[in-house]
């Protein structure tokens, strides 16, 4: 992927998470399936799965900082590069 493709990427990973409505999203699954996977009466095998799904949310939010990061330096490189072109 060229430092362009990441850059895009980034533009739009940023665009996601500056989405209030996602945001408010992400914060509700994440507290809600929290407390499911804390309930005592949940079996062991449903507060296994729970916790998987809550996993899950929180990857999906992490994978979308990392874009973020990635084309953030990608964004660095590129400049250095026309910088160094001049």
């Amino acid at each position: 992927m060229t430092n362009e493709e990441k850059r895009a990427r980034a533009v739009k990973a940023k665009s996601l998470l500056d989405n209030e409505l996602l945001t408010e999203t992400y914060d509700t699954q994440e507290t809600e399936l929290f407390k499911a996977w804390q309930n005592p009466e949940n079996s062991q095998a449903q507060r296994e799965t729970i916790w998987n799904l809550y996993q899950g949310v929180l990857g999906a939010r992490e994978l979308l900082k990392r874009i973020l990061i990635t084309g953030n330096n990608a964004k660095k490189e590129i400049q250095r590069l026309v910088q160094k072109s001049n």
